[in-house]
């Protein structure tokens, strides 16, 4: 829902405005906090909910600067098959 709710918001090129209704106390925390760092551009308003290494984390790698060009989803690479491999293999690392 979140996912939905992002590409809705980030790639409306319309006036079409959407309305997300819920109960769910801890979606829309969520929710909120996650349109918060995507207009602050940064992790700032996580900053006092999460330890000091996490956020000095966060922030680390927020600032990488990766090439466009080298980032695996931009290339040929990048398939349905690709990515049941890495799951595949990062569970495979966590069930050890």
């Amino acid at each position: 829902m979140m996912n939905m709710f992002f590409r809705k918001w980030i790639n409306n090129e319309s006036k079409n405005e959407f309305v997300y209704a819920t109960d769910d106390k801890a979606f829309r925390k969520l929710l909120r906090l996650a349109i918060d760092v995507q207009i602050n551009e940064g992790f700032e308003p996580l900053k006092n909910m999460i330890s000091k290494s996490d956020y000095r984390n966060l922030a680390e790698i927020w600032n990488l600067d990766v090439p466009e060009k080298e980032r695996v989803y931009q290339s040929d690479k990048w398939s349905p098959g690709y990515r049941t491999k890495l799951i595949k293999q990062y569970e495979n690392k966590l069930m050890r």
